[in-house]
């Protein structure tokens, strides 16, 4: 067998791939979540973030409580939510790269998945391999419609 060497380790200083750097960084994945949704949200309450990132309430409000101690992520009671973000300039260093897309959004991969997932199903759907192109195309459409409604504004 002989080695092409054609694989290379992804390029941590570049925006996009961010994401996958940070699991490395903080070893555990929920971390990196949580992390990255703080990166690029202005401040967040636990329920939120679990809901974007797909992981426990309890999982996450222990986890930021627990990142709470390193003195780089703050929180503040709102009643009887606690409502936490990243220290202001802390992370500057994160975002100084010289991408011209700057920083990178914020990717709901819940909403990306059942998507997909509902996209997946329909292609299996009885009736799809009928011979007429518009039958086809009108079960596809009602998949893209279901699987992609109407575009909410996207999230900073």
């Amino acid at each position: 067998m002989k080695r092409r060497r054609m694989s290379q380790s992804a390029d941590p200083w570049r925006a996009a791939n961010l994401l996958c750097s940070l699991p490395a960084l903080f070893v555990v994945n929920g971390c990196a979540e949580i992390f990255a949704w703080l990166l690029s949200h202005e401040s967040g309450h636990p329920a939120a973030i679990a809901r974007d990132t797909g992981y426990f309430s309890k999982s996450v409000q222990h986890t930021l409580n627990e990142m709470e101690d390193s003195g780089h992520i703050r929180s503040r009671r709102d009643r009887r939510e606690k409502i936490f973000w990243l220290k202001p300039g802390a992370w500057d260093v994160l975002i100084t790269w010289s991408q011209p897309s700057g920083f990178p959004r914020w990717v709901d991969w819940m909403l990306v998945f059942s998507a997909i997932t509902t996209f997946i199903d329909a292609l299996g759907q009885p009736g799809l391999d009928a011979p007429e192109q518009v039958h086809q195309s009108i079960q596809l459409r009602q998949a893209l419609d279901t699987a992609m409604p109407a575009p909410a504004s996207p999230k900073a």
